[in-house]
C-alpha cells in the first residue's frame, strides 16, 4: 500500500495564483492542517517515507514526521507540474489548457506522467509494505489518472485537464494498492 498526501496549504492557494515550482511556504492553516493530519498518518505506521523537495511539501512532511520518526526521501519527480512563465500568476486570467504548453515554459502532462511513472514503477520494485507520499495535486492526480487510465497517450492531455484534474484537499490521504497501478 501506499498513501498519497497533498501539502498543507500556501498563501497562493488562498489568493488564487498558480505555484507550480515555487517553492512558498505554508501559510497557518497549512501548518495546523499538517498537525491534524499527522496523527491519523501515525496510526497508518508508514515504514517508508517519500516527499517532493519543494518547501510546502517540505514543511508538511516534517510535521508529519515529529509523529513518525522515520528518514524521508526528498525526490524531485514528485513535484508539482511545472508551470513556467504562469507560476505567480492568477489563476482567473489563464485557462487551464494553457497552462502546460511547453511554448511558456510549462511541463507537459506527458512529461509529468513519465515522471509519476518511473517513482511507481521504482516503489513496486522495492516491495515496500506501506509507503507514505507527500506531494501535490498535479502529481496525485497524474498517478491516479495512470491508474485509471492504464494508459498515457498524447492525445489524452485534454481527457486529463477537463474530467480527472478535479480538486485534492490539502493533507487528505488517498489510499493505494500499489499492486494495482498499471504505470
Amino acid at each position: 500500500m501506499f498513501y498519497l498526501v497533498r501539502h498543507g496549504e500556501t498563501q497562493w492557494n488562498v489568493d488564487g495564483v498558480y505555484q507550480g515550482w515555487s517553492n512558498n511556504p505554508l501559510n497557518e492553516k497549512g501548518f495546523a492542517q499538517a498537525e491534524d493530519i499527522s496523527r491519523e498518518i501515525a496510526k497508518l505506521s508508514p515504514t517508508a517515507f517519500y516527499c517532493s523537495d519543494l518547501l510546502r511539501a517540505k514543511q508538511t512532511a516534517e510535521i508529519i514526521n515529529k509523529n513518525l520518526g522515520i528518514k524521508i526521501i526528498f525526490d524531485e519527480r514528485l513535484r508539482e507540474f511545472s508551470l513556467g512563465a504562469y507560476e505567480g500568476k492568477s489563476k482567473l486570467n489563464i485557462p487551464t489548457q494553457e497552462l502546460y504548453k511547453q511554448e511558456f515554459g510549462a511541463e507537459t502532462p506527458k512529461e509529468v506522467f513519465k515522471r509519476a511513472k518511473s517513482f511507481t514503477s521504482e516503489l513496486k520494485e522495492m516491495n515496500i509494505s506501506d509507503a507514505l507520499v507527500v506531494a501535490h495535486r498535479g502529481l496525485i492526480q497524474m498517478i491516479l489518472y495512470c491508474i485509471d487510465k492504464h494508459k498515457w497517450n498524447d492525445e489524452d492531455s485534454d481527457t486529463f485537464f477537463d474530467a480527472v484534474f478535479n480538486k485534492t484537499p490539502h493533507t487528505s490521504i488517498i489510499k493505494l494498492d500499489l499492486n494495482a497501478t498499471y504505470c
